[in-house]
């Protein structure tokens, strides 16, 4: 008789560990089926239920779940010194500063580092009453700590070792008139609008079958439209720097201020004021200028800090920045790939030029695939070659193009983007929900499942959850850029009244086609080769 296969409690079977699309084809049904199933909030006949069930018990699967809460930073307090007045004492909120650590643990794990000797030390550090030396103990071992042997990727922030580790970049020539330049331009710059406008009632929410449940209690599902009110609120509205009403229907008058659209139009400045040869330290002094410190979240906070104490970059995104590999550059580059239409390698190196500020290896490469991305849609006319054309240029062995690649076969064997949403969720249950790598692929699924349409990409990016008005952002603006502002639905542009807020010097209410009359004049430099 044949032995049945060895099975263990993290769900492997016959030494390979299961996935929920193992149990969903040996079940004969979809992976959202068997996610749906094991969350307890999808719709699915009760003979499929137990029948699912039934076949997670053979296969011995556990789906994986977030272990912790988001890091978004968005709420800063000061709090009251101890000290009198010729001696002050120094404020440490020691909560905060065991955060950090566990959440610098979690980075150094996800680098690659063999963390064993340090993480029942510092989990331990949540139960206890840890000192300040204490806190300085751990940093100093977390920041010695040797990487794994058997890490298989190859993830440099040296520009010159990205070039090393990728191949040819594709070379371009543009043919647009005046008018079309400005178009896409102008495209590009509505379509972020637009998006983020659209998933910033879904921000943090929740992952993609937690939105589909508030959204449902709404009637809002699938979307079609901006995002109604729906009561209760969750709890992450009170968080919202903006009144969370300025976002839903009904109530949309322009695209209301977010770090989205503000880091757009804060580069737009750098670009006017430095040129398109910039420098490192030029975005890092702009930043001092224009930005306040409670606009930023993540790592840019971090980094921030970093800046006022001294540590220049790119020691700016590495000393004691659990974040360096989150969202945050990522939103960043669009103005990068807007005004370098069509030259791809120029509008990488120009949002590696920014990110390292904040950002180390992924956190780089998010930066660099949507600037490349952007500036290829200007030239190619379908979303898998702009996808194609990006990935081009980051190290093909980095985490981010094992990702955005295994993202596109799953969109291949998929009979619906909530399968893929499945496996995202899935696959990067260990990260956290702003960083990098689950949203990058919640775009790329966005961007292949939409097929060039813009409001199915946008609505598909928004409801596929995690940091979804950073993520619909992003996918409008590519859709932007590849369809032209005039081919944008009114019904989702007309609400913005061609209008963004922001929290930047100068520019509390701008005109996006102003922006866009900006942007096409440093298109312009870029094309006549300045």
């Amino acid at each position: 008789m044949k032995a049945n296969p060895k099975k263990n409690a993290a769900g492997s079977e016959g030494g390979q560990r299961v996935t929920i699309r193992d149990v969903a084809e040996r079940a004969g049904v979809s992976p959202a089926a068997v996610s749906l199933t094991l969350s307890g909030r999808g719709r699915i006949a009760d003979e499929t239920r137990q029948h699912i069930l039934a076949t997670v018990a053979q296969m011995n699967y556990v789906l994986p779940r977030r272990k912790r809460e988001s890091s978004d930073l968005r709420v800063f307090t000061v709090t009251a010194g101890s000290g009198t007045d010729y001696h002050p004492a120094r404020t440490v909120n020691m909560a905060h500063q065991v955060t950090l650590l566990t959440d610098e643990l979690d980075q150094r794990q996800q680098e690659g580092y063999d963390v064993s000797e340090v993480e029942g030390t510092i989990t331990a550090l949540r139960q206890g009453a840890p000192t300040p030396y204490d806190i300085e103990l751990h940093w100093n071992r977390l920041e010695n700590l040797e990487l794994r042997r058997d890490y298989p990727y190859e993830e440099p922030s040296n520009w010159h070792a990205i070039q090393a580790a990728r191949g040819e970049i594709s070379r371009f020539d543009l043919r647009l008139s005046a008018n079309q330049l400005y178009d896409h331009i102008y495209g590009g710059l509505l379509g972020r609008a637009v998006g983020c406008t659209l998933g910033r009632p879904l921000e943090n929410i929740g992952d993609f079958e937690v939105v589909q449940e508030f959204l449902e209690r709404g009637g809002a599902y699938p979307l079609d439209d901006y995002v109604p009110e729906i009561l209760p609120h969750p709890p992450v509205y009170a968080l919202h720097d903006t009144p969370v009403q300025n976002y839903l229907r009904g109530h949309i008058r322009c695209a209301p201020r977010d770090d989205d659209l503000d880091y757009t139009i804060l580069n737009l400045t750098l670009l006017e004021r430095c040129g398109l040869n910039f420098s490192t330290e030029q975005v890092a002094e702009t930043w001092l200028q224009r930005l306040s410190y409670n606009a930023i979240y993540t790592a840019e906070r971090v980094a921030y800090a970093n800046l006022i104490n001294q540590y220049g970059p790119p020691d700016s995104a590495v000393y004691r920045n659990p974040y360096r590999e989150f969202i945050g550059a990522q939103i960043r580059g669009d103005m990068f790939g807007y005004t370098a239409p069509g030259k791809i390698e120029l509008a990488a190196y120009n949002a590696w030029r920014d990110a390292r500020v904040s950002h180390v290896k992924n956190g780089i490469y998010g930066e660099m695939f949507v600037s490349a991305a952007l500036a290829a849609a200007f030239v190619v006319d379908d979303v898998e070659a702009v996808i194609r054309t990006a990935l081009d240029v980051i190290p093909p062995r980095s985490r981010m193009a094992t990702a955005i690649s295994e993202t596109m076969e799953q969109c291949r064997r998929s009979q619906n983007w909530q399968d893929v949403a499945a496996f995202i969720t899935e696959r990067y249950a260990d990260y956290d929900s702003v960083h990098v790598l689950p949203n990058i692929c919640l775009v790329i699924m966005a961007l292949l499942w939409g097929d060039g349409d813009f409001e199915r990409s946008i609505t598909i990016s928004a409801m596929g959850g995690l940091d979804a008005d950073c993520n619909a952002a992003t996918t409008g603006s590519i859709l932007g850029v590849l369809n032209g502002a005039a081919s944008l639905p009114a019904k989702w542009v007309a609400p913005l009244n061609d209008t963004v807020e922001s929290w930047l010097w100068e520019h509390s209410s701008v005109r996006i086609s102003e922006l866009a009359q900006r942007t096409v004049k440093l298109a312009r430099s870029a094309l006549n080769g300045a």
